[in-house]
């Protein structure tokens, strides 16, 4: 989420309160109450949660946030969406709009296909927090409540209701720092509590027992115990599942709005879903993640997935100043299969397919961006040519015939496929017909067991998530996955044709796949004049456990 999925209600000078944006009047919050919000921000204040109390009947959903009016940068109106001469409020009133609240909470439910019953529970915890609260708004009885609690657990992976909590609406809230400290203070601020008790909160929060946070953090259990009182007295809350609840919105809060150095609002970036047709009567769905007219990066999905992308690394390319394109290439997700089973064809029509989403896009170049796919990487240079003026190649995957080292179970898949490379469409179709969002999980967390970076990322639900998203549209079209890996398999190895000298190279130090040396030395005798990177606290995952560091690789628009 972000700030165009908020419901903000402006307080200006008077004090009247109006739907920012409109000259309509807020009727939920009269002049006496705008006083009274004022009083609660307080000098020397930028935000604030606001009490239990506060909001019912009002529009929206969840917590009530309050943000000073000397808290917004210059970019404050444009970001809001209203006219930049819109007068400087004296405060904003912030709640989670009640369209963008459910359309999180339907990709939550389709994700980890949750039943009527779970998403209806689901919702309110969500909401609430506080399981008797949600058991009634879901208006379920305590038993089914209960029922559907441990389904969710099961389904989350998660040890109990505070961390189901958690998960839950970090999921919802979409993209988040992988680091909370640029985030801590305000975030602290929100919640009138100083840093132990915020690092207290957190552990809480994500499920650990106050004797694991005492013994973490070093601290007595009866230190612990009086830190958690006050804070559940400060939050107004009466369990760790409301402290997740309220961290998370706080947090996501403090995210959307108040993480940039000059202090402006943070705009969200925009999403669009579409699709061209073709010759040949052919559909290419496609996504755009940001400013129509910006700079444009073109990201390449993988050989294993589809068009969704790493979305935090997405968002640091927005904030840098690009649009971000992701199209599903022939017989993945959206796109029709190209009309040849060749390898070769199936690219030249990949590139082909990018060429006319340029153009439904008015967009002449672009930087390319491609993670595991080098060597189809060639086949969009050499047929884009000028239009392509950098591209950037992430942990490209060699030939099999230079990839001899592997590890773990997805090692062993790899090995399985060079052996019968006639045997990955029954083996992929029974994968999918079998898999369930846990068992991926589960089946990743075995084959990155000793990549520990890949390992850590995973522990992130955003990352999980991602992952997911971009797995499911296999199970609907599975053409493009099986002409690549079979060719993979049998040893397929493609060569640039054209200019070399505007490559990129960057590689992760752990590998599971292939080993990273035997790559880059193999691609940087490929394409002698790229520059080459490591990343050394990075594994297979570049773009989803190193956000930054990959973004600091492609840079901001000349």
């Amino acid at each position: 989420m972000g700030v165009g999925e908020f419901h903000i209600t402006a307080i200006l000078p008077g004090p009247r309160a109006v739907v920012l944006g409109s000259s309509e009047d807020a009727a939920h919050l009269s002049p006496w109450h705008c006083e009274e919000l004022l009083d609660l921000l307080g000098p020397g204040r930028c935000c604030r949660l606001l009490p239990r109390h506060w909001g019912d009947g009002w529009p929206g959903r969840g917590n009530l946030f309050l943000v000073a009016g000397k808290a917004l940068g210059d970019g404050w109106a444009s970001a809001c969406g209203v006219a930049s001469d819109h007068p400087l409020p004296l405060a904003l009133v912030l709640r989670f709009a009640e369209p963008a609240w459910e359309v999180a909470m339907g990709r939550v439910a389709e994700g980890y296909g949750l039943s009527t019953v779970e998403t209806a529970l689901a919702k309110a915890l969500a909401e609430y927090g506080d399981f008797e609260r949600a058991t009634a708004a879901a208006r379920l009885g305590k038993v089914p409540a209960r029922n559907a609690v441990m389904r969710l657990r099961a389904k989350f992976g998660t040890r109990n209701l505070a961390e189901t909590v958690e998960h839950l609406l970090m999921i919802m809230f979409g993209p988040r720092s992988t680091d909370f400290k640029p985030v801590d203070e305000t975030v602290a601020d929100i919640l009138q509590i100083g840093p132990r008790h915020l690092s207290v909160a957190r552990a809480i929060a994500g499920g650990t027992p106050r004797k694991g946070i005492a013994r973490a953090s070093g601290m007595s259990l009866a230190t612990v115990k009086a830190l958690l009182a006050d804070i559940y007295e400060r939050l107004d809350v009466a369990s760790a599942a409301e402290v997740s609840c309220v961290l998370a919105q706080a947090s996501n809060v403090a995210e959307s709005f108040l993480d940039r150095p000059d202090g402006a609002l943070d705009p969200v970036p925009a999403l669009r879903h579409a699709e061209v047709t073709v010759e040949g009567g052919r559909k290419v769905a496609y996504s755009v993640f940001g400013d129509r007219g910006a700079p444009a990066v073109v990201l390449l999905h993988s050989s294993i997935c589809c068009r969704h992308p790493p979305t935090r690394f997405v968002r640091r390319l927005n904030r840098q100043g690009w649009q971000v394109l992701v199209v599903d290439r022939p017989g993945f997700g959206g796109t029709s299969e190209a009309p040849s089973q060749d390898v070769d064809a199936h690219f030249a029509e990949a590139a082909r397919d990018l060429a006319a989403v340029m153009d439904a896009e008015g967009i002449d170049r672009i930087t390319l961006v491609s993670r595991g796919t080098g060597q189809g990487a060639f086949f969009f240079t050499d047929h884009l040519g000028a239009r392509v003026e950098r591209a950037i190649l992430f942990n490209p995957t060699p030939p099999i015939q230079q990839s001899p080292v592997d590890r773990g179970p997805l090692g062993a898949l790899k090995r399985r496929y060079a052996r019968s490379p006639n045997s990955i469409r029954l083996l992929i179709g029974l994968f999918l017909r079998y898999a369930t969002p846990e068992r991926i999980v589960v089946g990743m967390r075995r084959s990155f067991a000793e990549s520990e970076p890949d390992l850590k990322a995973l522990d992130d639900p955003r990352v999980a998530e991602d992952y997911l998203l971009a797995v499911a549209p296999l199970r609907g079209n599975l053409a493009g996955y099986i002409v690549e890996n079979v060719s993979w398999a049998k040893g397929w190895e493609p060569h640039p044709k054209g200019r070399t000298d505007h490559y990129t190279l960057v590689f992760g130090r752990h590998f599971v796949l292939h080993d990273p040396q035997i790559s880059r030395r193999y691609f940087t005798r490929l394409l002698p004049r790229a520059d080459c990177h490591v990343i050394v606290s990075a594994g297979q995952m570049i773009l989803y456990s190193h956000p930054e560091e990959a973004a600091a690789c492609v840079g901001s628009p000349a």
